[in-house]
């Protein structure tokens, strides 16, 4: 009886303390409207940014101090209607840093999931961009389809 009670007990701690380590999932979703480019005359219409920065309101309870690892990120283009061209780019900063580390080409109008960002710093501060170097029609006011949105997909 001895025996298996203390059997039980040290599975019950087995399982405790895997339970501990587990990797949990996280995520952060933030959206922003880009705004209306004015073509100029040359039929460019200067680089437009939306930036998408994690603070610690972003993170809750155990997230906040915790170890996190980006696992990926979901995005969503918008595109500018009329635009001679669209090319666009989504880049990633690590943590309160000024420039980014990897920018990578995006198609605009579009939404996909990539990793190529996993191996980099991740936490407090760390920075999405989505950013547009559109040409088009000299004088030309061109709208965003809609919104964009970036999720940060972590564990920790």
């Amino acid at each position: 009886m001895k025996k298996l009670l203390l059997t039980s007990l040290l599975l019950s701690a087995v399982a405790f303390t895997a339970q501990s380590y587990a990797v949990t999932p996280g995520h952060a979703t933030k959206t922003q409207t880009p705004a209306n480019l004015q073509i100029f005359s040359n039929g460019s219409g200067g680089p437009s940014a939306e930036y998408f920065k994690l603070s610690g309101g972003d993170f809750t309870g155990a997230q906040l101090n915790a170890t996190k690892t980006l696992t990926s990120v979901a995005y969503q283009v918008a595109s500018y209607a009329g635009a001679a061209s669209d090319p666009a780019q989504l880049c990633y900063y690590q943590p309160y840093a000024s420039t980014p580390v990897l920018c990578i080409n995006v198609t605009a109008g579009t939404s996909s999931t990539t990793n190529q960002f996993n191996g980099f710093a991740f936490g407090n501060g760390a920075e999405l961009s989505i950013v547009h170097n559109v040409t088009g029609t000299p004088g030309a006011t061109l709208r965003p389809s809609g919104s964009e949105s970036v999720t940060f997909n972590y564990s920790y």
